[in-house]
């Protein structure tokens, strides 16, 4: 045989169709795996992924776990004495500029609460006789 034929057949044999080329078989069996309510499941939990990183910082989409509640202003309290008990007694300059932002931190909790207050008589308690 001539090296052209030989050529020729050589090309032949290496050809591919299109449809295995555009579909291999272990990607198009996945598809067919797959329904048309999970892709548009898929796509609206990515919708809401985003939209919510836009709005938070972070893609928490799992509405079944129940957001863990904020902490009350008496627990945070309590964490920055605790946190200030261990930080006294370490002594290095990075632990005195954390004690005094935790104390200031600390400072401004109590005087937002205590703007919060309403403002009241002692006659207030007593009913008129």
């Amino acid at each position: 045989m001539s090296p052209i034929i030989l050529h020729m057949m050589e090309c032949l044999t290496n050809q591919m169709e299109i449809e295995s080329l555009l579909n291999p078989e272990g990607e198009s069996q996945i598809l067919r795996e797959i329904s048309d309510e999970e892709i548009y499941q898929a796509v609206m939990d990515t919708l809401e992924a985003r939209e919510n990183m836009e709005i938070t910082g972070w893609d928490d989409v799992d509405n079944n776990v129940p957001p863990e509640p904020c902490p009350t202003c008496c627990n945070v309290v309590k964490a920055t004495s605790t946190i200030n008990k261990y930080i006294i007694e370490l002594n290095d300059p990075q632990s005195c500029k954390l004690e005094a932002m935790l104390n200031a931190f600390n400072w401004q909790l109590h005087f937002d609460k205590t703007k919060n207050l309403k403002e009241m008589m002692l006659t207030d308690f007593f009913t008129p006789a």
